[in-house]
């Protein structure tokens, strides 16, 4: 009928709550945000292996182009001299047990454990 009626496209998925929640008006940070913290907080000599071992666990994990959005979200937020390897694997029903094989894989392994008598001796401040 000639009629002219303006649509906006506006693209909202659940899946982008897990990049960015403020979409949401949810104050919590995002998943990259949360990975770049984590790293952030760890010694320096161990942020380059972590960087190019973040592995995505769980079904949250095989949206499609979440793995992708994650890594570039990582490379444009993070400290430039680090290169992001971000995977994820079809056996997400095994993820604790692949997180903990490659951490126990990695040369900090040794030096990152704290027996109970360190923490008996310490106190909670020696795993912060």
């Amino acid at each position: 009928n000639g009629q002219e009626i303006e649509l906006r496209r506006v693209v909202f998925t659940a899946a982008e709550l897990f990049i960015n929640p403020a979409i949401a008006a949810l104050e919590e940070g995002g998943i990259p945000f949360f990975i770049l913290e984590i790293i952030r907080k760890c010694p320096s000599h161990m942020r380059s292996y972590l960087a190019s071992n973040i592995i995505l666990m769980g079904h949250g994990s095989k949206v499609d182009g979440l793995l992708e959005r994650i890594t570039m979200e990582l490379a444009m937020n993070g400290p430039q001299n680090l290169i992001f390897k971000v995977r994820s694997f079809p056996e997400n029903q095994f993820g604790g047990w692949l997180g903990a094989q490659t951490f126990a894989s990695s040369p900090f392994y040794d030096q990152s454990m704290v027996t109970q008598e360190d923490y008996k001796s310490v106190g909670e401040s020696i795993i912060n």
